[in-house]
């Protein structure tokens, strides 16, 4: 088949190898980068880090608190087809209810490398924590 354009102008059997020379270029870019940007990796993965033993020093002293409770997660609730609640009305629920689920990593709610995260933590501890009359 011939094309007006050279580069569509591939065999059916070559669609879809994978050649050599583009796979060594993306390897060296990839050394490349990897040399370029270690510094600020390291420097990524040290903050991260920190982020994470913070947000497990939030966890902790909320346990230790009794702001949140080291038992299993209790039932979530359920809405009717008459759109009511059935639950517990007085039971908030945050990101820190997901130790049995298995949210994508990408999930802010389950995260505990960066700011955000924490602060949505530490904002669930504390309406958990509150009575629900005391929220409105």
């Amino acid at each position: 088949m011939e094309h007006d354009i050279a580069v569509l102008d591939i065999a059916a059997g070559e669609v879809g190898i994978i050649k050599y020379a583009p796979v060594k270029r993306w390897q060296d870019g990839q050394s490349e980068a990897d040399t370029k940007y270690k510094h600020r990796l390291d420097k990524i993965k040290l903050e991260r880090a920190k982020h994470e033993a913070k947000a497990e020093r939030l966890i902790a002293a909320a346990k230790e608190e009794g702001r949140l409770k080291d038992t299993e997660t209790p039932q979530s609730p359920v809405v009717t087809e008459e759109n009511e609640v059935q639950g517990d009305p007085s039971r908030r629920w945050g990101p820190l209810d997901l130790e049995n689920e298995n949210p994508p990593p990408s999930a802010i709610a389950f995260r505990r490398d960066t700011v955000s995260p924490q602060e949505l933590s530490a904002q669930s501890l504390l309406t958990t924590s509150l009575p629900y009359s005391r929220m409105q």
